[in-house]
């Protein structure tokens, strides 16, 4: 690497670290990002994986060993910033900053190793900083930020397995020439997809992207290989559902035939300025890849975002989420980047030479990338009250502050990040969890209208806080009562998609 490509790359990973841990508290915690804050701090505290209660300053009664533990290895890194730093959002959140800022490293080595161009990785690189999909997924506490670049990793090296020689003689050369398969990247593949089934089984897809990549390969001169990988994979997966029946159903529950999921075409493409943009310079990035003899290379890129993709349109049985197809980020980069470097060098060969090329790649980077998204109004960096996400912050620093003794509060309690220390009584609901499990926990699956009037006759004061995601857990007959019968309350910080009721003292 020359100084000029070592300080454009210094560049980009400074502008992707940028671009992740600007304002990284600025936007309060959402979703399920308040499990793994729970889930980190407990361990912080405890040593063990046990969900925290901050409202009461102790180990959850919530018991679900199997949430807590989830993706241990991504929270286990946060829990130990703990130890000597606040757990505060910027601070928890930056573990994921680190990972993807890792991710736009291994971007540009990917986008070196498939066009053995290094403009074409810096290219890649780029687009991945900038990258929607990418930036907010690196600024959320959760652990599809780790889980990427490993999944990237591991695509990577499977497909060195599957099309790398070993460059010396001995006996992974030996190996090689009898099986087609190069066993030193076939053991880090090993390795890489154990750590990311650790984190998701979303990592099972890369499943996906085999087949596809062995299917289109069947039609070369390798193809009676492939052919046999193919059957040997059917084969595994037979003997795997007979041995392990409960991991298989576990995995094949995620699985459902003939889904409707087009969303994750808009999801993908949304990085781009105009998604039909976006669409055509990955597809060409493939075909000039292809045109340049890098044939194995341009199918792999293919059939990971393609399989992947499909599969994820047509056979997940989930319902649709950014962070779920955040794993094809990478490989939709370097596609693009290939695309735009083809291009260039094309219109290169044909026009006025190298002020040509460097042009083309400076209105690709002006054009391509979706620049508007950091002016919206709602984005990664800053929400309002006409967005999507509640600011639970705002919403729950109102209610601490207007808390009088003897209040009770009916809310979802894995939120009590945001009444951290109030120890006010919370009567918990919503879950998928069996009913014994929460009884136990003095928790209810679902609000009834009988319920929430017999909290309010048994107690003089209260509040109850939802947002439309909790309406499912909270009956038409029950809303219906609560509008009659409680004071709804309207604030500049209670504003959004949310409810805020009050009964008892004024």
């Amino acid at each position: 690497m020359t100084r000029k490509h070592l300080a454009i790359a210094l560049a980009i990973l400074a502008l992707s670290l940028i671009l992740r841990a600007w304002n990284l508290g600025e936007v309060p915690f959402g979703r399920d990002e308040f499990l793994d804050i729970n889930a980190t701090v407990g361990y912080a505290k405890t040593g063990t994986w046990r969900a925290w209660d901050h409202n009461l300053g102790q180990v959850s009664a919530r018991v679900n060993p199997q949430s807590d533990a989830r993706a241990w290895i991504y929270r286990y890194q946060v829990a130990k910033l703990f130890d000597f730093l606040p757990p505060t959002e910027a601070v928890a959140r930056s573990v994921s900053v680190f990972w993807g800022v890792v991710t736009t490293a291994l971007v540009y080595l990917m986008g070196v190793s498939f066009t053995r161009r290094r403009e074409a990785g810096l290219l890649a690189a780029l687009f991945y900083a900038l990258s929607i999909n990418a930036l907010e997924i690196d600024r959320t506490l959760r652990m599809y930020a780790m889980f990427v670049p490993v999944f990237a990793a591991l695509s990577w090296v499977m497909f060195s397995a599957l099309e790398r020689a070993p460059y010396r003689s001995g006996f992974l050369r030996f190996l090689r020439s009898k099986t087609g398969l190069h066993f030193g990247f076939l053991l880090a593949a090993a390795v890489l997809g154990v750590l990311a089934l650790e984190l998701h089984l979303l990592a099972v897809n890369i499943a996906f992207a085999l087949f596809l990549f062995a299917l289109l390969r069947m039609f070369s001169a390798d193809g009676r290989r492939y052919g046999i990988y193919l059957s040997a994979v059917v084969l595994a997966a037979g003997v795997s559902a007979w041995a392990i029946p409960e991991k298989f159903a576990q995995i094949s529950a995620g699985l459902k035939f003939f889904e409707n999921h087009y969303a994750y075409l808009g999801i993908i493409l949304r990085d781009f300025a105009h998604p039909l943009l976006g669409g055509l310079l990955i597809v060409w990035g493939w075909t000039a890849l292809w045109r340049a003899g890098r044939r194995s290379e341009a199918l792999w890129l293919a059939a990971t975002v393609g399989g992947i993709t499909l599969a994820a349109i047509f056979l997940w049985n989930r319902v649709v989420g950014k962070q779920y197809i955040a794993m094809v980020a990478p490989f939709v980069s370097v596609s693009v980047a290939t695309g735009v470097y083809y291009l260039a060098r094309y219109l290169e060969s044909q026009l006025y030479g190298r002020r040509v090329f460097a042009a083309i790649l400076l209105l690709a980077l002006a054009l391509v990338p979706n620049y508007g998204y950091f002016f919206a109004e709602n984005n990664t960096y800053h929400i309002t009250a006409a967005g999507d996400r509640p600011d639970y912050r705002k919403i729950f620093t109102y209610v601490k502050k207007n808390l009088v003794p003897g209040d009770v509060l009916v809310t979802r309690n894995f939120r009590n990040y945001y009444w951290s220390g109030a120890g006010v009584k919370v009567f918990d609901f919503g879950s998928e969890r069996s009913a014994e499990a929460l009884a136990r926990e003095g928790k209810v699956r679902k609000i009834t209208r009988e319920y929430i009037a017999q909290i309010v006759a048994e107690h003089p004061s209260g509040w109850v806080i939802f947002s439309d995601n909790d309406e499912k857990f909270i009956s038409k007959e029950a809303r219906a009562w609560m509008a009659e019968n409680l004071r709804r309350l309207s604030h500049s910080a209670l504003r959004g998609k949310v409810v805020v009721y009050r009964w008892g003292r004024e």
